[in-house]
């Protein structure tokens, strides 16, 4: 079992299965060979040194030797682990023992940066054995690194299928295949390696631009701020969320989520988004969460400094209209509407404050206008409702033509 999760380079999975056969093993160190390359792999390198120096049958011997050439080429004593491995290769040339030789020379070239000799000595043996998962891992690194990129999808593809949880290899081919807009197969590797690991913040990173590319901000902004919670260096994520930190916050806002979207704004100088148009959103969240007075002394600072925005105006209404402040309220409705008469809204929430200072006639046209223009239809029943409970208090009352019935009409 062992033997298969290390082919398979399932080093996680393998270190638990060795320590349990440990225990059984006893004191056959033989049996432990695998478990040695396990905790070589892994960094457990005093478990591994402990089996290594067990194994004392000549039998054993090329075991030791390829351990010891490991441990060597860990410690960057490439002179010795060199000695080791050319004095192994001339006596297992040819051999199945060669070739694992051959790949350990090519690892250890990969260390010390000569990758070339490395990427040749990988070629022989994915020449010699397809099987090799290593020598073509290898490989593709190779390739990535000179941008040969056709080349390096064949030899990562070839990784996944030899080594079924390498989350580096569907990785890479999923950045690959985003960087050439193919974004189906872009998404079905970064999907295996979500599943591989939630957490990891490159792969969160690059959904997002997946899901950017698709044109689906509010997932690509989801997987951002994954990767932004979890590695606070995150530079494509902040750089992104700076981007895009408004989307962010204006979808909590339209699902409800005042909370959310509170803390998105606040998250939001963090990563340097310094949009004046926080200050709006923000007062927007405080007047939905019925802070008024905070939330009126946001919409004005904004208001003040950008007077032609219709939906400042409207909100700053509201506020006043909760706060009994009928006057204000009023005037700022109307600044709405001059700005922007064709939404439905601003005459809505105008005639409430038509009501509240007992103005019904001038009321009923607002209603009227809103009834007209209102497209979302939950609002539109209101305002139908509101019209006709008015029409009724008014009846025979607005014979004389008002002047906002006029200016609506002209609207």
């Amino acid at each position: 079992m062992v033997r298969t999760l290390l082919d398979q380079n399932r080093l996680d999975e393998a270190v638990p299965v060795c320590r349990q056969f440990e225990v059984l093993a006893g004191n056959r160190p033989e049996a432990m060979i695998d478990c040695a390359w396990v905790y070589y792999r892994t960094g457990r390198f005093e478990a591994a040194e402990q089996i290594r120096t067990k194994l004392k049958s000549p039998e054993f011997a090329f075991d030791q030797q390829m351990l010891m050439a490991y441990a060597y080429i860990d410690r960057k004593q490439y002179d010795k682990a060199r000695e080791i491995l050319n004095e192994l290769e001339k006596a297992h040339k040819g051999t199945a023992k060669g070739l694992k030789v051959q790949e350990l020379l090519a690892e250890m070239y990969e260390n010390m940066g000569r990758l070339d000799t490395a990427a040749f000595i990988y070629k022989q043996l994915v020449g010699d054995d397809p099987s090799r998962a290593r020598a073509h891992w290898g490989l593709a690194r190779h390739h990535l690194s000179r941008r040969e990129n056709s080349k390096a999808i064949v030899h990562l593809i070839k990784t996944t299928e030899l080594w079924p949880t390498h989350m580096a290899s569907r990785f890479n081919l999923g950045v690959l295949y985003l960087s050439q807009d193919n974004l189906a197969d872009a998404g079905r590797w970064l999907a295996e390696s979500y599943k591989l690991n939630r957490a990891d913040a490159g792969v969160l990173e690059q959904l997002g631009v997946l899901f950017e590319k698709k044109g689906q901000f509010g997932d690509a902004l989801k997987y951002w701020q994954k990767a932004l919670d979890i590695n606070k260096k995150s530079e494509v994520a902040r750089s992104k969320l700076k981007l895009y930190y408004g989307k962010l916050i204006d979808r909590a806002i339209e699902e409800n989520d005042y909370a959310r979207a509170l803390l998105y704004l606040e998250n939001a100088a963090s990563v340097g988004n310094n949009d004046p148009r926080n200050l709006l959103r923000r007062g927007i969240i405080y007047r939905n969460q019925r802070k008024y007075e905070k939330a009126a002394g946001d919409l004005l600072a904004y208001l003040n400094a950008h007077p032609e925005d219709p939906e400042a105006a409207r909100e700053l209404g509201i506020c006043y209209l909760n706060m009994s402040l009928f006057k204000d309220a009023g005037k700022y409705f109307e600044r709405a509407l001059e700005l922007q008469p064709s939404y439905g809204m601003n005459y809505a929430w105008y005639a409430w404050v038509l009501e509240k200072t007992g103005n019904f006639c001038d009321a009923r046209t607002a209603w009227s206008r809103a009834a007209e223009l209102i497209k979302d239809e939950r609002e539109l029943i209101r305002a139908t409702r509101r019209l006709a409970s008015v029409n009724r208090r008014t009846q025979g009352k607005c014979d004389k033509v008002t002047t906002s019935e006029v200016d609506g009409a002209e609207n």
